[in-house]
């Protein structure tokens, strides 16, 4: 039977996920903007649905008025209270959170890596690195199709 190396588990518990800015990206406050700062924890209330984080906070400007807005895989929403939650492969097409960041298509399959308990952080990237990561990402697997 394969075994996978202790090591190989650890390299993942301390990723860093790339991610550009969401559409409600604004309503983070100043000391937020910085995302390298803040450290996440994977909360064992994670799912299919959505990876519930603990750990940092951010503090957000958000009145609860905003209205559901699309949603999918790899977006990230700040509760009321500031913790974020990724959208995972089964997620619902709406949310009434603000959409703060995306995860670049090129590292969505690091979130089905993330286990409870897990460290993580996230990196904010241009969209124009997201693209050449996806392209980079596709040159060395040429197996991944454009879904």
């Amino acid at each position: 039977m394969y075994h996978f190396s202790d090591k190989h588990y650890d390299d993942l518990s301390t990723s860093i996920i790339r991610v550009v800015k969401g559409p409600e990206f604004q309503l983070l406050d100043d000391g937020s903007m910085s995302l390298e700062e803040h450290n996440f924890i994977v909360s064992n209330e994670s799912n299919r649905m959505g990876i519930r984080t603990g750990g940092d906070r951010f503090s957000i400007d958000d009145q609860g008025l905003m209205k559901s807005k699309p949603i999918y895989p790899g977006t990230i929403q700040c509760s009321s209270g500031g913790q974020p939650i990724i959208m995972g492969a089964d997620a619902q097409t709406l949310g009434g959170y603000p959409r703060i960041l995306q995860v670049i298509k090129a590292d969505r399959h690091l979130l089905g890596q993330l286990r409870p308990n897990d460290n993580f952080a996230f990196k904010l990237v241009s969209i124009e690195e997201a693209i050449d990561a996806w392209r980079a990402l596709k040159k060395a697997n040429p197996f991944i199709c454009e879904l």
